[in-house]
Formats: C-alpha cells, sequence, structure tokens
C-alpha cells in the first residue's frame, strides 16, 4: 500500500483508530501533505464543517499534492464524521492542470472509522485535465444537509490496489477525457469490469491507451480492452509485445482493425438482433466453469467472421427462453477472448461466474485468489441472508417501482411476467416510462408513436393490463422537454427547425431538449398528460420537470418572452443573467414560472377532469438549490397542493446520507406525501443491494413516511427483491 500522506499515518481516537494498512513505503515513494487548514493531532486531518449559522451550499477542504495515478484504479482512505445529519452527500475532486475528476463517496455512519474508495473509473470529467499522471491537489468537500455543525476527520490516504495488480484495464483515455455522456460511457464499461474483478477478489490497475507501457504490462497477468473504438499507434507495440509475450487479453466490443488482427477475429457490422438479447448461451465445450447461461441484456452486437483454426464459439447470444440467436457472443483465440458487446457488469451469480471463467481461462494462475475470496463472500451472503430473513415488514406502506425500460424486465419476458414477479415479491405500485418528450410507447394523438409500438405493441395497454391483473398501481411515468434518444430524428430535426428546442448561456444547440418557455413546448407537455390521465391508469408521475442545469434555456424566444415579463429590454444579454442581481432574480422566476405552469395546468385538469388519478412527480434532493440550478420549485407545488405524493430521487448508498436528505424533505413537502426515491440501480454493484436497499426502507419507516419508490426495476431488482422479500416486504 503507497501510503501518500505521512500527515495522515496516525490517529487522535485511540478508541476508535482507522483501520490499519499495509507498511508505509520507503522514503522516496511517500508524498508530504501538510495543508494549512489541517488541525494536525497526531496526524490526523480534523475538518470543520459549519452549517449552522451559514447559507453555505457546501463545505471544501482542499489537500495539495503532487500524483500520478496514471496506473493506480483510484485513491482510498479512512474518513471520520461525528455527526453525518448536516451532510447530504461528499464530493472528492482529483485537480489536473485547468481541470477536474469529480468522483463521491458515501460514508455510512455517524461516529465509526470507516473506509472510502473513489475509482477513477467512476469519476467525471469537469473543465479540461491534463490527466491522471498531473494531479496537483485532492478537494473533498461536504454538500449541505441539515444546518448543523459538524467535525470530520481523514487518516491513511493512499493509493487504491497498492501492490501488484493481476491485470490491467486499458480505457481508452482519449475518448474518455472529452467528458460528457460520451467520454463517460467509455469509463462506465471500465468500471463494470473494474468492479465484477474486484468482487471476483482480483486485483487490477486502471491505464488509459494513451499511457500505456510496456513495463505497465510487465507486472499483470492479463489485459482488457472494455471499451477501444481505436487505440494510439504510439502505444499499440506494447500491447502486441504483451501478446507476442503468450500472455492474454480480454476485448470487447468495438475494435480497432489492429487489435481485432492481433486477437484473431473480423468485425463485420453492428446489428440489432430480431429479438431482444437475454445472454450468454455456453456454446460447444465452453470455458472451465463457464456457466450453462448468464444474464446480459445488452441492445446490440457486433457481427464477427472467424478465422478457419484457432478460433472457436464459447457463447452466443440467447433470448429470454434461452433459445440461441446464431450470434456470437464470446470468441476465444490463442491470443484471448473478445466479446462482442460491452460487459454491464455482475458481481454475483451467473455473471460473476461468467467473468471468473473467462479471466481464469486467460490466466489460470488467478484460480487459487478467486476461489479465496469466494468463500469470503459466501460468508457474507448467508449473514446478509439472516439479517433480511430477521426484519419485519410493515403493513399499507406505498411501495413502488421505476421502471425506465418501456416493455418491462426485458430479455423477451412479458409485462404480465414482470408485473407477476413485482407483486409476488411486495411491491404495489409501478412507475413505467412509456413517455418521452418527443415519444409515446402507446397509440397516442398528442406525442408521435414509438416505431417499437408497430413490432412489439403497445405498452400502455400491456402494463395497464398486467398491473390491473395482478392488483399493483400504474403511474405512468412521463419525461418531459427531453426528447432522449427514443425520439425520430425526423421529429427531433421538426422541432429543432421550428426553434422550439433548447440553447445553452454559449449559444450551442441543445437539440435533444425541448424548451419550457416555448408556449407549444408547454401545451405539448400538458396535453400528453391530460391523455394519459384519460387511459385508466391510477396516476400519471412528472420526471425531468425541469432544465437540464443553470445555462440553459438562452435561445431567442427565451430572451423575448423574458423581455416581455421584465417590460424592457435585456442589456448585455445574456451576461446580464448572472452579473445584474435584479435580472438574475427575475431570470430564476421566470424559469420556475415556466416549469411550475405545466405542473399547475396539469394538475388542475387532472382533478377537474379525470378525479381518482394522481398527480405526482420525482424531483431533485435539494429543495434549496434546485428553483436556481434548474428552474424545479418543488416546494412551491406542494405548499400548492399541486402534487398527490412527491419522490425526491435520494440516490445516496449510505443510510446516514439519505437520512440527512429525507428529513429536510418531509419538513418541506408539508402535507404532501413523501415517497422517497432509493438508487439501487445507481450504487456500486457489490452484491449487497438487498441489504443497503433494506436500511433505506428501515429509515423510511424510522421517520414515518409511508412509502419509498425504488429506481430502478432491472436485473439487479430481480437479485434483490426476493432477498428482501424474505422480511421487509413479505406477506403482512
Amino acid at each position: 500500500m503507497f501510503v501518500l500522506a505521512t500527515l495522515f499515518g496516525g490517529c487522535s481516537d485511540k478508541s476508535n483508530p482507522p483501520p490499519s494498512l499495509a507498511e508505509p513505503p520507503p522514503k522516496d515513494e511517500t508524498l508530504e501533505i501538510v495543508p494549512a487548514w489541517a488541525e494536525r493531532t497526531n496526524n490526523v486531518a480534523t475538518l470543520k464543517a459549519n452549517f449552522a449559522k451559514t447559507g453555505a451550499a457546501r463545505t471544501i477542504w482542499d489537500i495539495p499534492f503532487a500524483c500520478d495515478l496514471r496506473v493506480r484504479p483510484g485513491i482510498q482512505f479512512d474518513f471520520w464524521c461525528d455527526d453525518l445529519r448536516p451532510f447530504t452527500a461528499f464530493s472528492c475532486y482529483f485537480k489536473s492542470g485547468k481541470g477536474w475528476y469529480h468522483g463521491t463517496f458515501s460514508p455510512e455512519a455517524s461516529g465509526v472509522w470507516q473506509r472510502v474508495v473513489v475509482r477513477k473509473a467512476e469519476t467525471r470529467v469537469e473543465d479540461a485535465p491534463d490527466g491522471w499522471g498531473d494531479i496537483s491537489l485532492m478537494r473533498i468537500s461536504g454538500w449541505r444537509g441539515e444546518p448543523l455543525d459538524a467535525t470530520c476527520r481523514i487518516a491513511n490516504v493512499a493509493y487504491l490496489g497498492g501492490g501488484k495488480p493481476d491485470v490491467a484495464i486499458v480505457y481508452a483515455g482519449a475518448q474518455a477525457a472529452k467528458g460528457g455522456a460520451e467520454g463517460k460511457a467509455y469509463l462506465t464499461f471500465a468500471a463494470n469490469v473494474s468492479a465484477t474483478l474486484e468482487a471476483l477478489g482480483i486485483g487490477c490497475s486502471m491505464i488509459a491507451d494513451t499511457d500505456l507501457t510496456t513495463n505497465q504490462l510487465a507486472e499483470v497477468s492479463a489485459a482488457v480492452l472494455p471499451y477501444n473504438t481505436s487505440f494510439p499507434a504510439e502505444t499499440f507495440p506494447a500491447l502486441k509485445q504483451f501478446v507476442a509475450a503468450g500472455r492474454k487479453i480480454l476485448a470487447c466490443y468495438s475494435l480497432p482493425a489492429e487489435v481485432a488482427e492481433l486477437l484473431g477475429v473480423r468485425q463485420k457490422s453492428v446489428i440489432r438482433p430480431p429479438k431482444p438479447i437475454a445472454g450468454f448461451l455456453k456454446s460447444g465445450r465452453g470455458l472451465p466453469g463457464q456457466p450453462a447461461f448468464a444474464p446480459q441484456t445488452s441492445w446490440m452486437t457486433q457481427r464477427v467472421e472467424l478465422p478457419a483454426f484457432g478460433a472457436e464459439v464459447v457463447a452466443t447470444w440467447a433470448t429470454g427462453d434461452r433459445s440461441s440467436l446464431e450470434l456470437p457472443a464470446i470468441v476465444r483465440t490463442s491470443a484471448g477472448i473478445y466479446m462482442a458487446h460491452v460487459w454491464l457488469g455482475g458481481t454475483e451469480g451467473e455473471s460473476a461466474a461468467l467473468m471468473r471463467s473467462i479471466m481464469c481461462d486467460l490466466a489460470p494462475s488467478l484460480k487459487e485468489k478467486v476461489e479465496a475470496r469466494e468463500a469470503v463472500v459466501a460468508k457474507q451472503a448467508a449473514d446478509d441472508r439472516a439479517w433480511l430473513a430477521a426484519q419485519k415488514p410493515k403493513a399499507g406502506e406505498h411501495r413502488a417501482f421505476w421502471c425506465h425500460s418501456a416493455y418491462g424486465l426485458g430479455g423477451g419476458r412479458t409485462w404480465d411476467e414482470s408485473v407477476r414477479f413485482l407483486k409476488e415479491n411486495g411491491f404495489n405500485a409501478l412507475h413505467p416510462n412509456l413517455a418521452w418528450g418527443g415519444t409515446a410507447f402507446y397509440r397516442s394523438a398528442v406525442l408521435p408513436t414509438a416505431a417499437e409500438v408497430a413490432t412489439q405493441g403497445d405498452a400502455l395497454e400491456q402494463c395497464l393490463a398486467a398491473c390491473r391483473k395482478h392488483g399493483v398501481q400504474c403511474h405512468v411515468w412521463k419525461v418531459c422537454w427531453n426528447m432522449g434518444n427514443c425520439a425520430d430524428p425526423a421529429v427531433a430535426a421538426k422541432m429543432a427547425a421550428a426553434n422550439r428546442t433548447q440553447v445553452t448561456y454559449g449559444g450551442a444547440a441543445k437539440p435533444g431538449w425541448l424548451c419550457p418557455s416555448h408556449p407549444d413546448n408547454r401545451k405539448l407537455e400538458i396535453e400528453a398528460m391530460l391523455e394519459l390521465a384519460k387511459k385508466g391508469v391510477d396516476g400519471i408521475h412528472f420526471d425531468y420537470i425541469r432544465y437540464p442545469d443553470g445555462t440553459h434555456c438562452f435561445c431567442a424566444g427565451c430572451r423575448a418572452r423574458f423581455e416581455a415579463m421584465v417590460g424592457g429590454t435585456v442589456t448585455n444579454w445574456p451576461a446580464a443573467v448572472r452579473t445584474d442581481e435584479r435580472i438574475r432574480r427575475l431570470w430564476q422566476d421566470f424559469r420556475t414560472s415556466n416549469v411550475t405552469a405545466v405542473v399547475r395546468e396539469v394538475s388542475r385538469r387532472v382533478r377537474a377532469e379525470t378525479p381518482g388519478v394522481k398527480v405526482s412527480a420525482a424531483v431533485f434532493t435539494n429543495a434549496e438549490t434546485s428553483p436556481s440550478n434548474v428552474g424545479q420549485d418543488w416546494p412551491s407545488w406542494c405548499r400548492e397542493g399541486l402534487l398527490d405524493f412527491v419522490c425526491p430521487m435520494d440516490y445516496v448508498e449510505s443510510p446516514a446520507l439519505f437520512r440527512g436528505q429525507v428529513v429536510p424533505q418531509k419538513r418541506i413537502a408539508g402535507k404532501v406525501p413523501v415517497y422517497p426515491g432509493i438508487g439501487l440501480s445507481t450504487w456500486r454493484n457489490d452484491g449487497r443491494d438487498a441489504v443497503r436497499l433494506a436500511k433505506q426502507i428501515l429509515i423510511v419507516r424510522e421517520l414515518g413516511l409511508g412509502g419509498f419508490t425504488v429506481f430502478n426495476f432491472d436485473r439487479r431488482a430481480e437479485k434483490a427483491l426476493p432477498l428482501l422479500h424474505l422480511g421487509m416486504t413479505r406477506d403482512e
């Protein structure tokens, strides 16, 4: 373990010391960190947060140090806080040049030391950092919760994955550095592999392909290319030499020609299979220890051509009934293994077993380490199951799931099968995502109908029939303003041509989002919600009922409508909304009024025209900042009684931080029921979803709330729900 800070080597609380790390490194590998703010007591940094008398959105602690993280997967440290109630979240930033890498962490409890891990692959890019090899500062931010003061401590800051790694994950550095959704995808798929390997007990380094060297690969047994659509010419020889030396690689999905040739496969085209993919079906001899079937709901695949000799298909893609689609999913060659799509993750069950078989085939020396880890995991799973079975249900509570898929759990399963599974495991409400800013997954007279309706049927009819059959409430989830990836490109182009889409502060077009101030867009959202309310549903559910952020929308129409509201020309546009305090306040009112007008009109007309249909909304966690940040003034919606219930999206892993978010939300919502959003699918997949979910449900019950809403109804939910049903949600 390479300790980064000698300052953090000790502990001031002898009754509760930080977990011990390995022996510190030689002096020349130790980086001195002596920040001016640190209260040095036995080499533990003590950090003060003052929220009781200030209105600050966050507190910031900067730790200056020079650090090279090009090879390391991340940073770890030990953290202690006397009271987590003042916090809703924690961020950890790494400064590089003029930009940052932004990660998060979630301390589990107050008053105890706990290990914090911040992984490179789970960070996002802000501005334009110079790279992981040029880190100059680590910033810890605690985000405001309740108006209280707190004391935090940090010790044992260290590189994550100290010692020799087993596997190198070589991610697409140049693409990831672009940031945004595109750059994040490259890191996400690398993070999926990292999480699975960690669960298997396999240590890994995380290396950008732009930084790859022969020396870095010399110490590992295998390498993984999680999603590398290109490979730098200057570093490719290191990978080629690695394979020439007899070591092997796992490469996924779209590959540059030179990597495909190195591996021994030829990619033909990207296709969407005629039936939905449900997972990997073992083919032929398979790999030692390979499960007969491992689930993965990939949405597309590479069609590949194999050489005449020296390669074999060990898995094909399969449908939900485990029928082969006759498309190679995993190919074994003399140089390694090719996977025809990205790895979507999995830390337990058949998914973990499949990756275990792949890695042990690439490097048989890993088998002993994996088996040792399996024994630890089995013991933890048994303990978790016993704890879950000892929990008690609560009668009469609202137990809901958001479902992002318009057709249920996927993998060829019907809405009837999906809803039956939900009901059998104790849930009584569902929010199916059936409508977007420019698309309906049902026959609509208001929104363009999705192409899938012609081939898969009317999703609303199917879902509603299943909910009625199994006694589950159906509150249809409508994404507002955002047209998403499901919109017909012709429809999106038509909206942009009509000047109905958003523009950034800097003047760039945001064609995927409709402008909330445009009268036709507001009419579209209102009529779409009213149409849904008249289709026999139990409720309609607003989502994305906001602006994307503070940099939108500054289109010509927004300026004209804003000037009409203020009664005069706004000079120095758009800078005036940031530099002139009076204009800034009016601009915030303008944005919130555009959004609130839609909620108010829908609420009024639903109650007049379809009484009994409930109106609800998924909203941002921080009620204080969401009006100014995204134009979402949901506290005013509650005060006006526009909502029948509200679901703040409290997507943190920590029960303590979850409580810190929910307590003020309950107070702000007043008489409107709060069914907090629990972020099951947003957590790091460590195989303990059911326990974490149960702990947050216990907090909901302790606070006297009437229910909760879980995101998302997917494969992870399938794993967690039967365990939760052992106690928490079993039949009363």
